[in-house]
């Protein structure tokens, strides 16, 4: 098991391994938090999705306590929260646009006319 300062380094080390893989933290927590916003048909901001993925971490971590990621993982998943936490979320979910702008990227052949129903 890990002491607290290898876990605060471990932490430390993620984020930045994580931020080379993944790219910059801000603009996936914005897309994570779009994408649940169409899902649940609700503003999820990223100050929301951080705090679902700590939870997340949570209970994983009733289930394994020794598994030292849960820590580490859920350190940067709060961290993530406080960075967040001043981000004004104005943002309106518009699920009818935010669905066909999602399907003209991934089906950009299908047009209003061609599209499920028919044209009216």
């Amino acid at each position: 098991m890990m002491n607290h300062i290898e876990v605060m380094t471990q932490a430390v080390h993620t984020l930045r391994s994580r931020g080379d893989q993944y790219g910059n933290v801000e603009i996936s927590f914005d897309k994570i938090s779009k994408l649940a916003s169409l899902v649940l048909n609700k503003n999820v901001s990223p100050y929301d999705v951080a705090g679902i993925l700590h939870a997340v971490k949570l209970s994983r971590m009733s289930n394994d306590p020794s598994n030292p990621d849960h820590y580490v993982d859920g350190i940067n998943y709060m961290a993530f929260m406080a960075q967040f936490a001043g981000i004004p979320t104005s943002q309106e979910v518009n699920v009818e646009d935010d669905i066909a702008a999602l399907a003209r990227k991934f089906a950009p052949s299908i047009t209003n006319e061609g599209a499920l129903g028919g044209s009216e």
